[in-house]
């Protein structure tokens, strides 16, 4: 027999999640360290309360607790690592961009799912989305990935 979703404890499908949550917190945070606090901040209130009742996935819940953890301003600096090439490409774009990129593009979330978390409708998702494919259309060839 399931249990209902508050009961699930969450800290097994965590570590699993720790990369996702990651990449988005890069989005919205100012460097990596803010980041790292933001995902930490977001899984420990987890861990601490649990998922929610009406929380429709563990993963959505994260990214939305990151997302207004890093509207509030609610994170201490630290040190961590540099990002990749392509991680840095993202994070150049304009901070609303890059984070409905990330979400539908690179975590496959849908657009209703990511307006969500994002707190935005699902047409201004759509619209960010076309907005960074020309941001991103709009790099230099030499800066784009090359694959065979």
């Amino acid at each position: 027999m399931a249990q209902p979703a508050a009961s699930i404890d969450p800290r097994r499908d965590l570590v699993s999640l720790l990369p996702r949550l990651r990449r988005f917190a890069l989005t919205l945070a100012s460097d990596v360290s803010e980041a790292d606090d933001l995902v930490l901040s977001a899984c420990s209130a987890v861990l601490a309360d649990g998922l929610p009742g009406d929380a429709p996935r563990l993963d959505l819940h994260l990214f939305a607790a990151i997302r207004t953890l890093a509207h509030a301003g609610a994170s201490a600096k630290r040190g961590a690592s540099v990002p990749s090439k392509c991680q840095s490409l993202v994070l150049a774009a304009p901070k609303n961009l890059a984070a409905s990129f990330l979400l539908v593009e690179v975590e496959g979330l849908s657009y209703a799912e990511a307006a969500d978390v994002l707190e935005i409708s699902s047409d201004a998702v759509a619209s960010q989305l076309c907005e960074a494919r020309l941001y991103f259309s709009t790099l230099p060839s030499d800066v784009t990935e090359r694959r065979a």
